[in-house]
């Protein structure tokens, strides 16, 4: 029984958000549990809250992009309609400064709920899943 109570502990998406989201830092990569795609930590905000991620989408070289909201314990694209670029460093810390303001927000239309499965530090080149002695 004890063990059922554990299990439940650990799938509670608002505290093992906050707790993962929150010890983000730039550079970090990290793959969420509804797809197998690798996001890269572009920025964060300086209480937490909030995380901007990208992943490299190579056809239209345009990267995808997502944001966190630990507050909430979602993630998903802008609230706009045409949203105003995730390309570079840039455009990511006006998009920032942006969430920070509260001039935009992660949509609520189309966020969903965020469950981190894995984080690798941005020092960790290794291709995950593959032995790190070949």
């Amino acid at each position: 029984m004890s063990n059922e109570s554990s299990v439940g502990d650990r799938i509670a998406p608002s505290s093992s958000l906050a707790v993962a989201a929150t010890a983000l830092e730039m550079g970090h990569r990290v793959q969420f549990a509804e797809s197998r795609r690798w996001w890269r930590v572009r920025a964060t905000s300086g209480d937490g809250r909030f995380a901007i991620l990208t992943s490299p989408f190579n056809l239209r070289r345009v990267p995808y992009y997502t944001i966190l909201d630990t507050e909430r314990g979602v993630r998903g694209p802008d609230d706009r309609i045409f949203c105003s670029g995730y390309e570079d460093d840039s455009d990511i810390a006006d998009r920032m400064r942006e969430l920070i303001a509260g001039d935009i927000e992660v949509s609520r239309r189309r966020s969903v709920e965020s469950r981190i499965v894995a984080v690798l530090p941005s020092a960790d080149r290794r291709t995950p899943g593959t032995d790190s002695a070949s």
